[in-house]
């Protein structure tokens, strides 16, 4: 392999390595005092929530990750 061959893989593969967390990393972030995620919500995505107290009570079709004083999953 050349090294103009080299060179073209080596930008490839940073062009590539940019544009991975574009794709990866779509998730609602949400924190404060009091957290709510209400009945009738629907969220499509990964949420991360952190507060004193998180509460969820609506539709999460991702993961839930909740850190706090009081989390109240219903």
């Amino acid at each position: 392999m050349t090294y103009t061959h080299m060179r073209y893989v080596g930008v490839g593969a940073v062009a590539l390595l940019a544009l991975l967390p574009l794709v990866t990393f779509a998730a609602t972030f949400r924190a404060g005092d009091t957290v709510d995620l209400r009945a009738g919500e629907t969220i499509n995505d990964d949420v991360y929530a952190a507060g004193g107290t998180v509460s969820s009570a609506g539709v999460i079709t991702g993961d839930l990750y909740a850190g706090g004083g009081t989390i109240l999953v219903t």
